[in-house]
């Protein structure tokens, strides 16, 4: 894997000059501090010393983690609003301008945003008449539920109650309810695609 050392910072700090204020470089894009560019860096913005040291640092991290190796089309989550160099957000924008990443995806990347992953079934049998990118809706559950109005909700940290439970209910909180939405615990976190 493709790492910069602090004596690589160091000589990017050295040979490349840090701007303050936007600028465009030499192939035409919007860049500020040591040389970064991407989707947040837009004409006009000014940063502190410290932002434009913290972006040579996260665009160093970015070049160890996920490096030229990246096939065109991968998919990654990332834990910040900032859009590396090379990667789109996968928020169903247009692949005008990156023929590559057309030719795998089409005319526009997935539109992730609020979205969980699935591995696609591709013939195990568990979650058959699924093609490959297509959605789902959420699971909706409604009736009698254990042969009550009632559906179990045991989550192992803050039980919830609501309504009064069946006297053989055992364990789990019991919620009087007629349609239910299920959404596990969850992290957000950006999905990018690589162009």
């Amino acid at each position: 894997m493709l790492s910069i050392s602090i004596e690589g910072i160091r000589l990017i700090q050295y040979y490349e000059s840090c701007k303050l204020k936007t600028y465009l470089c030499s192939a035409g894009k919007p860049t500020i501090g040591w040389g970064h560019t991407g989707a947040d860096v837009k004409m006009g913005m000014v940063i502190t010393q410290a932002r434009a040291d913290e972006l040579l640092q996260l665009d160093s991290a970015i070049a160890g983690v996920l490096g030229a190796g990246a096939p065109v089309g991968s998919i990654v989550m990332w834990p910040t609003n900032i859009v590396p160099t090379g990667w789109l957000e996968c928020n169903g924008q247009s692949t005008a301008g990156h023929a590559a990443l057309a030719a795998i995806v089409g005319p526009t990347v997935p539109e992730l945003r609020g979205e969980f992953i699935r591995g696609w079934d591709n013939g195990r049998g568990i979650d058959t008449a699924r093609s490959i990118n297509s959605a789902q809706a959420a699971t909706a559950i409604a009736g009698t539920v254990e042969a009550y109005n009632y559906i179990a909700i045991d989550n192992g940290e803050d039980p919830y109650s609501n309504g009064v439970p069946p006297s053989d209910s055992g364990s789990p909180t019991y919620i009087a309810r007629t349609m239910y939405r299920v959404r596990p615990r969850n992290i957000a976190l950006m999905y990018i695609i690589k162009y």
